[in-house]
């Protein structure tokens, strides 16, 4: 199968649109005011630095977005119906929408638990993609085997989050609170070195 002028920028299209709607690593503030929140949110950072550093999260998710437009592509490509190309489209596009939706309720909502239903609805949706696709082109087609990428990084994430879940939970408030203490100690007594 060759490539024509119109797959190509059909091709260029996919990628640049996936690109584009896909979250990219921010940082978010976290939610102000009050104790709970402090609790909260030492607990939050806590359980975050024991999970791989985000460079390696950036690196992956960019290979991965470009694997999942070349899948949406070849099935394009491949497709028998325009019916079979739009369910897929249709698909492709709910994915999208729960993958967008983790960073700010996982990362800006700072809701461990939200960002758990949001990943589970991603996992769900990018098994029918996958699903579909089998049975559709077959497990043998390419559209089908560059999606298994994206597929098996969301259920290595689905692991880290039930452990980011777990280092959560694994702090009293009372721990944390004298975490917090200490360290304002002790920026209190740096602080008053320097004057």
């Amino acid at each position: 199968m060759q490539l024509t002028q119109g797959d190509f920028l059909s091709l260029i299209f996919i990628l640049t649109i996936w690109y584009a709607f896909n979250p990219t690593p921010q940082t978010f503030s976290p939610p102000g005011g009050g104790e709970k929140n402090k609790l909260s949110e030492k607990r939050y950072i806590m359980a975050l630095s024991k999970l791989p550093p985000g460079a390696l999260f950036g690196i992956m998710w960019f290979i991965l977005y470009g694997l999942i437009s070349l899948s949406l592509f070849y099935f394009w490509r491949e497709a028998h119906t325009s019916s079979q190309y739009t369910v897929t489209l249709l698909l492709f596009i709910a994915n999208l929408f729960t993958n967008k939706l983790y960073t700010p309720i996982f990362f800006g909502l700072r809701s461990p638990v939200g960002g758990m239903v949001v990943l589970v609805l991603t996992i769900i949706s990018a098994g029918f993609i996958l699903l579909y696709i089998g049975l559709i082109l077959g497990a043998a087609s390419a559209s089908f085997w560059l999606f298994v990428p994206y597929m098996v990084w969301l259920l290595v994430a689905l692991g880290l989050h039930i452990k980011f879940l777990s280092d959560y939970n694994a702090f009293s408030d009372e721990e944390i609170t004298s975490i917090i203490l200490k360290e304002s100690s002790s920026l209190a007594t740096k602080t008053i070195n320097f004057d």
